[in-house]
C-alpha cells in the first residue's frame, strides 16, 4: 500500500469515529460518497447526523419534503461539502453551517424555494 493510499485509508477511518463533528468552529471537509439523507434538512456522515443551519425544510412526509429532500441530495453531491459544526441540538445532533462549493447551503435551499430561513 502506497503512502497516500494509507493517508486517505486514515482520513476515511478519522471522519467515521464518533465524536468526530464536535469540535465547535473547526472546518471539516467531508467526503460526499459519505453522506446520508435523512431529510431536507439533515444528513448522517458516519454515526454523527447533521442539521443544517439557518433554514428549515418540510419533513419527507409533508408537501414539499421529498423535493427538499432531493434537491439536497443532488447539492451535497455537487462538489466539496464542508462543515462548520456550531452546536448539539436536543435530538443529540451537530448543527453546522454547510457549504459545497463555497456556496452556504442554507442560503442556497432558501433562494430556490425549498426551505424557509430560520
Amino acid at each position: 500500500m502506497t503512502r497516500a493510499q494509507q493517508a486517505a485509508l486514515f482520513r476515511r477511518w478519522l471522519f467515521a469515529q464518533p465524536g468526530f463533528m464536535l469540535s465547535k468552529g473547526r472546518a471539516r471537509l467531508l467526503d460526499s460518497w459519505q453522506i446520508r439523507l435523512i431529510d431536507g434538512d439533515t444528513f448522517a456522515y458516519g454515526s454523527e447526523r447533521i442539521r443544517i443551519r439557518g433554514f428549515n425544510a418540510p419533513e419527507t412526509s409533508e408537501s414539499g419534503g421529498f423535493e427538499a429532500t432531493q434537491r439536497m441530495d443532488l447539492l451535497l453531491h455537487e462538489g466539496p461539502v464542508t462543515v462548520v459544526p456550531q452546536a448539539i441540538d436536543v435530538y443529540k445532533r451537530v448543527v453546522a453551517d454547510v457549504y459545497v462549493n463555497e456556496k452556504n447551503v442554507a442560503d442556497v435551499m432558501v433562494e430556490e424555494g425549498y426551505a424557509r430561513k430560520r
